[in-house]
């Protein structure tokens, strides 16, 4: 079982270096595109980041009344302020309101969870900001995202406040503990040296009359040529005296077989 966690680019204001080349629409369409974790795939898919959205308490619309029984609802941002805008709502220069309908969008078209609020729901008098700059401004930018049928591994979701420093940085890391099943230690399969492929039986030419004959000179031509050889290594054979072994001796005679008769020099 393996997870992987797309991240690092999650900040589509950032990536829109020319709003004419690239807009936040760009931005999600491809993260659509290139998404692709069917149910029965072992994989676990998240995605993870500052995608700089507000998304406020919005449900997942994929999210059936029988599903909400158990997955409640999630704790987010509460300020109207940090609302997402309606769906169907075109914008110029995207702001973080408009970024969270499209992240909404992506969730609900690739059928994704957002975790952090949920795992478990905190308190009403809790709420887990995840972007924090003085001297009051609170909001929820950042987003740790898995699709729903992976759900039942989460074991716990937790936005981690003032664990680092306001110097370092002003957003706030989210945990997530998930419960990976172990994979059983694979058995090695005896390995059998099979016997190489047999090559095609090519006698069946021999049936045609002309082939027989022609194969019948070429042969007797490279006998002859060869049979002094072979009377050499079979008179070393008899007195036990080769110097080869019985591999070389065969390959010995493969290669004067092989070999091409050299032209007489005039």
């Amino acid at each position: 079982m393996h997870a992987f966690c797309r991240t690092g680019c999650c900040h589509p204001q950032k990536s829109c270096q020319n709003p004419r080349a690239l807009q936040a629409e760009e931005f999600f369409d491809s993260l659509i595109a290139h998404s692709n974790h069917p149910p029965h795939e072992p994989h676990i898919y998240m995605y993870a980041g500052d995608f700089n959205a507000y998304t406020a308490e919005e449900l997942e619309n994929h999210i059936t009344p029988l599903e909400l029984r158990t997955l409640l609802r999630r704790s987010g941002d509460i300020n109207p302020a940090h609302s997402p805008v309606p769906p169907l709502t075109s914008a110029t220069v995207p702001a973080a309101d408009y970024r969270g309908r499209l992240l909404l969008n992506m969730i609900n078209s690739l059928e994704l969870i957002i975790t952090n609020g949920h795992f478990p729901v905190p308190p009403p008098t809790l709420r887990l900001y995840t972007f924090f700059r003085k001297p009051n401004t609170h909001s929820v930018l950042d987003y740790n995202l898995i699709t729903k049928h992976h759900v039942h591994l989460i074991q716990k979701c937790e936005v981690l406040l003032d664990s680092l420093p306001a110097c370092v940085t002003d957003h706030m890391p989210i945990h997530l503990n998930l419960d990976l099943p172990t994979s059983p230690t694979p058995t090695l399969k005896p390995s059998f040296q099979s016997s190489p492929p047999r090559t095609l039986n090519r006698s069946k030419r021999l049936k045609d009359k002309d082939t027989k004959e022609a194969f019948t000179k070429a042969l007797a031509k490279k006998v002859s040529r060869i049979r002094p050889s072979i009377q050499k290594l079979h008179a070393q054979l008899q007195r036990k005296k080769s110097p080869h072994s019985p591999s070389q001796t065969r390959q010995t005679l493969k290669s004067h077989l092989s070999c091409k008769k050299q032209p007489s020099k005039s």
